[in-house]
């Protein structure tokens, strides 16, 4: 299986009616036809801001999270990142993972070189994709 770096970007509407901006992963069906990756892990930076702008600061955090996270989560597959979602007053990462107490040993050693972030955390066992299928629907007609 390979891992492509092809996304759908778009605009759509948060869970609190806000518009928020999407960034979803294509071509996952054959990690999810696998079976292995039945958790969603999202990780998420709240911040203040007008709208989905975060401050210049926290602008810079959630981006040095982007670059630690990602490469250090995916080098052998373990999880994915399947989305990661700007709305209003937060940052969300979506993962999907294999497993989750390993997910998170590594979270905390990749974030180690960080300060210590404000990042929230909620695991759900999602083995028919149900998370990442709502994602799709709203980027695609």
């Amino acid at each position: 299986m390979r891992l492509t770096d092809n996304w759908f970007n778009g605009l759509a509407e948060s869970e609190a009616g806000q518009t928020a901006h999407l960034h979803v992963r294509d071509e996952l069906e054959e990690f999810r036809a696998t079976g292995k990756y039945r958790f969603v892990i999202e990780i998420a930076y709240p911040f203040d801001g007008e709208g989905i702008e975060p401050s210049d600061t926290d602008t810079a955090q959630i981006e040095a999270v982007d670059e630690l996270l990602q490469t250090a989560m995916e080098r052998d597959k373990m999880a994915i990142l399947a989305a990661s979602i700007l709305e209003p007053g937060r940052k969300v990462w979506l993962y999907v993972s294999r497993t989750y107490d390993p997910f998170f040993d590594r979270l905390e050693e990749v974030l180690a070189e960080l300060p210590l972030l404000p990042l929230q955390f909620e695991v759900v066992q999602d083995s028919d994709w149900s998370y990442y299928q709502e994602l799709l629907d709203k980027l695609q007609p």
